[in-house]
């Protein structure tokens, strides 16, 4: 009988997180830090005025670290941010960087335990997801607790989604808990954390928030400081994350793994570069073995078992991030590629499908931080070239027959498979803490019109759908917290059927408790 170590610790880790749930959020409640969205060890994947305040600083000057994946360690910011004198930033710095000294942890050995309650009501078709913050429900509630001490931190976060979005059965979930030690440079966690691979703010290729995250262990490089010896110095910082996860979504072939490796340096002063991959390999009645694993690692597919017809050879997805950056005067602009490819043969990529983005901040009167940023994404296998070129192959696979999904949700770009998207869009933050953004969408969803059939197939347009969206978000300070309101609006003409209008509305208000 095969011994799966990774499923006994995710559900070990499950069952002490939902018996002690209760239990931490009594015991420390004594000493509770009222802040809101501050996390000891992560700036999160899903934070619009963090993310865009780290971007401006890096895309300046002022820190010298690596800002393509996300969640970022505090590690990587916090030294820079700490140095600077802001006597020498201009306008645009400075707000940037006084709202990220606020939220930042201390450098203090222990913290004091944070809590937060958050409430979400949505009604209408819930928007394709992007960096900003989501309900997963029509109507949430959750509880988080977050900490650390020394070398030991945590988060623990406990929801309720009465009428969740995606084919999840459960409605109390742990999204977002996880616990870990720092050891020297290095994190080394286990639990549900999002993650964002990409420089995109639409969406990413391979990895993003649009899918639940996979209970998974991870190690990830705290901070990316450069090699010393001259042999290596020239790649400059350089950050290192890989994990290891279990879909526990009860999909074609259950307890599936998903394994993820990114790395990423900046070799100059204007240019990042990452390269990543995951696999989907394994699972219930698959072989799970060291050996097995090895075979995807070193590059090749894992096997199928010539003695079982059931056997299935794994699935992997290949990517590259790239960023430039400059100055023209002292507005910052970027210009990215993440693109992944489908396949490879003698060990080389082919069927790429790319987004491309180009972005810009600037300061306004009285603090105002503001980023306008336009992408274009095609998740079609193989472009520029796609004549000839299998569609709905890009989240499909012939093996595990769910695709790159989790709870029918694509791990990818939210448009799924064979859409061609251009997407625009506007941040605005003030200094009081408020900030306005505007996403707006315009495109074909599934342009060939063809689809895979169940337990596969395009989530999103099963037939082809041409779009055109718009959606808002305001998150203002309201009282002891902070209230989200979103509104979103689209025109939509699937195949066959009459225009279509949908829309959406939530309102989230998360609060610090005392």
């Amino acid at each position: 009988m095969n011994i799966n170590p990774l499923s006994f610790v995710g559900r070990a880790i499950h069952a002490i997180f939902r018996t002690c749930a209760v239990a931490l959020f009594i015991l420390t409640s004594q000493t509770l830090h009222a802040a809101i969205t501050q996390d000891p060890v992560w700036i999160p994947a899903n934070n619009l005025q963090m993310r865009q305040d780290v971007e401006v600083l890096a895309d300046t000057g002022v820190l010298h670290t690596l800002i393509d994946a996300w969640p970022l360690p505090w590690a990587a910011v916090s030294p820079a941010l700490y140095k600077v004198d802001p006597k020498t930033l201009t306008p645009l710095q400075y707000g940037a960087w006084q709202r990220l000294i606020t939220e930042m942890p201390g450098s203090q050995a222990c913290f004091d335990t944070h809590a937060e309650f958050a409430v979400s009501v949505q009604r209408g078709k819930p928007p394709l997801r992007w960096f900003a913050p989501a309900p997963r429900g029509k109507n949430d509630v959750e509880a988080s607790v977050s900490g650390r001490c020394a070398a030991f931190f945590y988060a623990l976060d406990v929801s309720h989604d009465n009428q969740p979005f995606d084919n999840g059965k459960n409605p109390n979930r742990l999204d977002g808990t996880y616990a870990g030690i720092v050891a020297g440079n290095w994190l080394l966690l286990a639990g549900e954390e999002d993650r964002w691979w990409g420089s995109g703010w639409g969406g990413t290729m391979v990895l993003d928030t649009n899918a639940r995250p996979v209970p998974a262990l991870e190690i990830t490089r705290a901070s990316p400081v450069p090699f010393q010896t001259p042999w290596l110095s020239w790649i400059g910082p350089w950050s290192l994350t890989t994990f290891m996860g279990e879909l526990n979504d009860g999909g074609y072939i259950p307890r599936t793994r998903l394994w993820g490796l990114r790395i990423a340096a900046q070799p100059s002063a204007h240019f990042q570069i990452g390269l990543y991959r995951t696999a989907l390999w394994g699972g219930q009645g698959q072989a799970n073995s060291a050996a097995q694993f090895w075979r995807v690692l070193t590059g090749g597919n894992a096997l199928d078992d010539p003695q079982d017809p059931g056997s299935v050879a794994g699935s992997q997805v290949a990517g590259v991030d790239l960023r430039w950056h400059w100055l023209s005067g002292a507005q910052p602009w970027a210009f990215y590629v993440d693109g992944g490819f489908r396949d490879e043969t003698h060990h080389i990529p082919k069927k790429f499908f790319p987004l491309f983005g180009i972005e810009t901040a600037w300061a306004g009167q009285d603090g105002v931080s503001q980023r306008l940023f336009i992408e274009y994404s095609d998740t079609t296998a193989g472009w520029p070239f796609t004549n000839g070129i299998p569609v709905n192959t890009v989240y499909e696979n012939s093996q595990y027959k769910s695709g790159y999904r989790y709870y029918g949700q694509t791990m990818g770009y939210p448009t799924d498979n064979d859409s061609r998207v251009l997407t625009v869009g506007l941040i605005r933050i003030s200094a009081a803490n408020q900030s306005l953004s505007l996403l707006m969408r315009a495109g074909v969803l599934n342009w060939d019109g063809t689809n895979v059939p169940p337990p596969g197939g395009n989530p999103v347009a099963p037939v082809r759908i041409p779009l055109a969206s718009a959606e808002v978000q305001w998150v203002l300070p309201l009282g002891p917290g902070m209230l989200t309101a979103d509104v979103g609006a689209a025109a939509e003409h699937p195949s066959g059927q009459n225009v279509q209008y949908p829309l959406s509305a939530w309102l989230g208000w998360q609060v610090a408790v005392p």
